[in-house]
């Protein structure tokens, strides 16, 4: 289920990102629908909702991957005289700052021995701030989901940076060599150092944020939107909230007669695109 969840918000995230940056490049040209790239860049981003938003994945990639971790923690916490040398071990980790040795990597090409060490580097680090989240926050983390969603993205990069070395390996095992073996190590070069960057900035933020601002932003616009009257806006009748069911704008209703809804829009038939015409008046 872990590596499920965080395969979902990778791909998804990047997929949307990859195709946005290809709409960026193309220029104007596409946003035109003649041109398959912006029905893609359409497409591409339900994904990062479906199937689980990936607010919510985060949250659960963080919970279900730390458990044991957190109630190794508590178990000490709560019985340190029972568990001697582990409290002494963790004791030394969280108010001294001692790391533990890097993991070992044995069976991997010699010429990703870089890349590897830094990705051990990587995880003993996560490992490191995993353990100094749950000293810092005790059972408020099970609420904090800016600091899971950190600790998450953390996960993913280094999951992301180790199926990639796995298979480039595995190339190499393969016989790949001269300039696709090049083209190979270059990508996954960029990736490990892109991510090992991005991984740096999320443990950066997991203490150097506008968390607190933003709850109290938060806290006032929804005091603010309780104090708005229903009647002014258009509110579906397939709300979740029952209080609103019935009480939006009446009068005025929403004209969605140049909306396309679902099924109308363009089918897609090998190199044609077919698009519905709408109806002039």
């Amino acid at each position: 289920m872990l590596e499920t969840a965080v395969c979902k918000v990778f791909c998804s995230e990047f997929g949307y990102r990859t195709v946005n940056d290809a709409l960026q490049v193309m220029g104007g040209e596409s946003y035109m629908t003649e041109n398959h790239v912006e029905r893609a860049w359409r497409d591409s981003r339900i994904n990062i909702i479906v199937e689980g938003a990936n607010e919510v994945m985060h949250s659960f990639i963080f919970a279900y991957g730390s458990k044991q971790l957190g109630e190794w923690m508590l178990g000490i916490k709560k019985n340190p005289a029972k568990h001697l040398g582990s409290a002494m071990q963790i004791g030394s980790e969280l108010f001294l700052g001692v790391r533990r040795p890097l993991p070992s990597f044995t069976s991997t090409d010699p010429r990703l021995n870089g890349m590897m060490h830094e990705l051990m580097m990587r995880v003993r680090e996560f490992s490191h701030q995993v353990k100094l989240m749950f000293k810092e926050w005790e059972d408020k983390l099970v609420t904090e989901q800016p600091i899971q969603a950190r600790l998450s993205m953390c996960a993913i990069y280094i999951h992301a940076m180790t199926c990639s070395l796995a298979k480039l390996d595995s190339h190499i095992r393969n016989g790949l060599s001269g300039e696709k073996l090049a083209y190979e190590m270059s990508v996954v070069e960029h990736l490990c150092s892109m991510f090992g960057l991005a991984i740096e900035e999320e443990v950066r933020a997991l203490r150097t944020n506008a968390d607190v601002s933003m709850k109290r932003a938060a806290d006032a616009v929804l005091k603010h939107i309780d104090s708005l009257p229903n009647i002014d806006f258009a509110i579906p009748e397939r709300t979740m909230d029952m209080k609103a069911r019935g009480t939006g704008a009446k009068l005025n209703p929403v004209n969605e007669e140049a909306i396309p809804h679902f099924g109308a829009g363009s089918v897609f038939h090998g190199d044609v695109i077919k698009r519905a015409q709408p109806q002039r008046a």
